[in-house]
């Protein structure tokens, strides 16, 4: 990189939402002098990509019920639509079973789903209630992997912690890492999940001191071990308990706390463990076998995703809200913020 290098547009962050972007970009915009930086640093803020029990899923939502369901349903389809076209890799279809095992959560399934039946299947020990519907799994770092290869010969990419960003005289936007060095770029879009809300004070004057007063950070905890089962890869869903098996890696989940914790909350973990190991009809094993991973997800008022442009400082962007449905919604936001962009 020249020293005086001014980029079109500096991408802050590494995870689903900075890469389907990137991947969206690049399909939309066919000009080969644009220039784009990404900067991230895994170290000071690890992707919540990474830490995920990967799904995609339709959930059941019914159309026009909700403006969170409709972009849900839309986020779903585009999703859909991507996988069918370019065939990823990491991406696994699946039928998700879904089951009840007592009157409340059987409530909760036909409210969600209107019709069930009963569900006889190899995973479970006995029949219960619930649905079979088509699905995805995603292996997290293959998929990640295949798109950021699919868009790293047209980006410059830092490994740097920005700790603030600078509006020159002219107009550009100088992003300082920790580490002394800067780039320059005429527009920042960042993509920094639970960590807009950790770092908000690096940031509040280009994006508003109240922005994330709202928005909370939730840490979710899943099990993980590596097991080879008799089967190929399934998505199981217990009352309000996930078994996901892809690879032969084994992923139960998970709990949720308010917080930006990363120590696992180890009862909640054995409770969700005990509570699958009643009905399926293979062995979990015991908690010790298990790493306990946890990822810090950000959620926005209604789980609403944020994709807007900073009111406070214009060519400022972020996506973000992506909370459970990054791996989805990721395209709606994409989609937005190109609109915003052009």
């Amino acid at each position: 990189m020249k020293k005086d290098t001014i980029y079109d547009l500096v991408v802050i962050g590494n995870g689903i939402a900075a890469q389907i972007f990137l991947w969206n970009l690049f399909e939309d915009i066919k000009c080969q002098d644009f220039s784009v930086a990404q900067i991230s640093d895994e170290k000071l803020a690890p992707a919540c990509t990474f830490r995920s029990s990967a799904t995609v899923s339709l959930n059941g939502i019914s159309e026009d019920v909700s403006p969170l369901g409709n972009d849900m349903r839309a986020a779903y389809f585009l999703f859909k639509n991507f996988v069918d076209k370019f065939k990823p890799e990491g991406v696994i279809q699946v039928d998700r079973h879904v089951i009840a095992t007592n009157e409340s959560d059987e409530k909760k399934l036909i409210r969600r789903y209107k019709n069930i039946e009963s569900i006889t299947s190899p995973y479970f020990k006995k029949s219960h209630c619930g649905v079979i519907y088509p699905s995805y799994l995603i292996n997290n770092e293959n998929y990640h992997s295949w798109l950021q290869e699919h868009s790293q010969k047209k980006i410059q990419t830092f490994n740097l912690f920005i700790k603030n960003i600078k509006k020159n005289e002219d107009g550009h936007f100088l992003c300082e890492s920790s580490c002394q060095k800067a780039i320059t770029a005429k527009k920042v879009l960042l993509a920094t999940g639970a960590y807009a809300k950790i770092y908000n004070g690096f940031f509040h004057d280009l994006t508003g001191i109240d922005k994330e007063t709202k928005n909370e950070i939730k840490a979710g905890t899943y099990l993980e071990k590596e097991i080879k089962l008799p089967f190929d890869s399934f998505y199981l869903s217990i009352d309000s308990y996930n078994i996901l098996y892809k690879s032969q890696t084994l992923q139960i989940g998970s709990s949720s706390v308010l917080g930006a914790f990363e120590v696992a909350p180890l009862v909640e973990c054995e409770t969700l463990l005990k509570h699958c190991q009643k009905y399926v009809n293979f062995e979990l094993g015991e908690m010790s076998e298990y790493k306990k991973i946890t990822g810090l997800r950000h959620k926005a008022p209604k789980r609403m995703v944020e994709c807007a442009e900073s009111i406070v400082t214009p060519g400022i962007f972020h996506i973000n809200g992506l909370y459970k449905n990054g791996f989805s919604m990721s395209f709606i936001a994409a989609k937005k913020m190109l609109e915003m962009l052009s």
